[in-house]
């Protein structure tokens, strides 16, 4: 729900992953989860997102089973920026 509210209110676009894919946001599968956002300071959100989760459901996020991909075409500057 966080996650379409954002979408709702503009903090959050869906991207296109490649030509003929659909536009996402997210994916969620049975034990992973897939966040896709814009490398932009005002999508950080998700990072909230995370939080507001681990706090709700008492479950935690593995952080050294976790990892950040950021596109080739992103700034370096941005790219430290976002992560």
């Amino acid at each position: 729900m966080l996650i379409k509210d954002a979408k709702k209110k503009g903090d959050v676009h869906e991207v296109k992953l490649c030509m003929d894919a659909p536009i996402v946001s997210h994916l969620l599968l049975i034990d992973d989860s897939f966040f896709f956002f814009r490398a932009d300071e005002r999508e950080v959100v998700v990072r909230r997102f995370l939080d507001d989760y681990v706090a709700t459901s008492g479950k935690y996020i593995n952080l050294q089973k976790s990892e950040v991909t950021i596109s080739r075409n992103v700034d370096q500057g941005l790219k430290n920026d976002v992560i």
